[in-house]
């Protein structure tokens, strides 16, 4: 176990990387689990889309062109999920069982909160502006309260242009059901209320790392770098916030990894997802719709793999760009990232202006260069390029766990401006 830190955020280590996943909670169920043959499929629903039309009904429910089923979402997690294709070694393997564990379907709902906002009444008196537009919903920071006694909070709400889709409200259950998870924590946003395809959370108000690792990259593209006599980082983040930052990052996604009740993924590491504190000292993490709580596997006592499609973004790791079977190491190389985006105020392969292009650099296993004399500034830095070296291993079987990016940049949070040990 590492030692607490100041603030008393603790996580578990596990003594090897095979011991870093621990089976899933199943709650206090005792589970029987079942051979394939004995399994139940999942239920279904069938419809019949000429009966929504309202022409005559097919009562035999025939799977063909005018039927077609849905999987039914609230089913009861006592019973074991039906077999699902697993992935092992880039290859299909049907004979295996993979199924949710008993806090997976959970849904945190707490609209009496939410309804307590008069939000056209503040819309109406100025107390309510839109703060920008994301994936799925608009975010409005809300200031509500009387007199001197009032309160900042962000509102998300589903784009009121948008037709209704079950995957969305799929989307937002898990990004709501994770952050509740760990709201208690300094290291992630706290969340107010969530109700149906709405979330009410605290406002941070003072931007994404985004907005201050890479900033001028982000607002021009591509950039001539001044470093014949010195390395020429492109952001003004000091060194103390460099670490700070990349401390956070890595010691909220060691607790999802290794959150008791199962291995939970993150899935879309980037400088936006993590928003600073007042002080700009530390930063929280935020963002779980695309989140991955991942599968167990009781007859090898392992997590199932997963896919994705090929990702978007320039930050995600090879396995993802080439659609191959993913675990919690794509979080880590997307870390590594965003680490080398804070220490050098540059994007990956920032002489590359085609995202495309960067996406098929990293696809064919190259990795982009580090100034070595980084190396030789300050420990902080030092300790940086260490832990992004860490982090960018091709093979994801290879790769470092979290747990051991934690370890170097706690090192360095000791003393990051002090000299370099090289």
């Amino acid at each position: 176990m590492f030692p607490l830190l100041q603030n008393e955020r603790e996580f578990h280590k596990p003594t090897s990387v095979i011991d870093a996943h621990r089976s899933p909670n199943f709650g206090d169920v005792n589970v029987n689990l079942f051979t394939i043959d004995g399994m139940e499929k999942i239920r279904r629903i069938y419809r019949d889309t000429r009966a929504e039309r309202g022409e005559s009904a097919d009562s035999k429910h025939p799977e063909s062109e005018r039927s077609f089923f849905d999987y039914i979402y609230n089913f009861d997690d006592d019973y074991l999920r039906n077999p699902l294709w697993t992935w092992e070694d880039d290859k299909i393997q049907d004979e295996k069982t993979c199924r949710r564990n008993a806090w997976h379907r959970r849904s945190p709902m707490d609209c009496n909160s939410m309804h307590e906002l008069d939000l056209q009444g503040l819309l109406t008196e100025g107390k309510m502006n839109a703060l920008g537009k994301g994936g799925f919903r608009d975010v409005f920071l809300v200031r509500h309260g009387d007199g001197r006694n009032f309160e900042e909070v962000v509102f998300k709400q589903y784009h009121f242009d948008s037709n209704y889709d079950h995957e969305d409200f799929e989307y937002m259950r898990v990004d709501s059901l994770v952050t509740e998870l760990f709201t208690s924590s300094p290291l992630f946003l706290n969340i107010y209320s969530n109700c149906g395809l709405s979330t009410m959370a605290e406002a941070m108000g003072d931007g994404c790392v985004e907005d201050y690792a890479v900033p001028l990259q982000k607002e021009r593209g591509y950039i001539e770098l001044n470093d014949k006599d010195d390395v020429d980082p492109k952001n003004n983040l000091t060194i103390t916030q460099k670490v700070n930052f990349a401390l956070d990052m890595a010691e909220s996604l060691a607790m999802m990894h290794n959150y008791p009740g199962g291995v939970i993924v993150h899935d879309d590491v980037h400088l936006e997802q993590f928003l600073l504190t007042k002080d700009h000292m530390h930063v929280r993490i935020q963002d779980f719709n695309r989140a991955e709580i991942m599968l167990w596997n009781s007859d090898d006592e392992e997590y199932c793999r997963y896919r994705n499609g090929p990702g978007h973004g320039t930050w995600r790791s090879p396995e993802e760009y080439r659609d191959l079977p993913l675990n919690e190491k794509i979080d880590v190389w997307s870390l590594g990232s965003n680490l080398y985006a804070m220490l050098t105020g540059l994007n990956p392969f920032y002489e590359i202006e085609s995202e495309k292009a960067v996406k098929q650099k990293i696809k064919e296993g190259k990795i982009p260069s580090i100034d070595p004399r980084y190396r030789k500034r300050s420990l902080g830095e030092q300790k940086l390029v260490e832990a992004i070296e860490h982090c960018w291993v091709v093979d994801p079987n290879k790769r470092g766990n979290i747990y051991d990016v934690v370890k170097i940049l706690r090192e360095a949070a000791k003393n990051p401006t002090g000299k370099a040990t090289l």
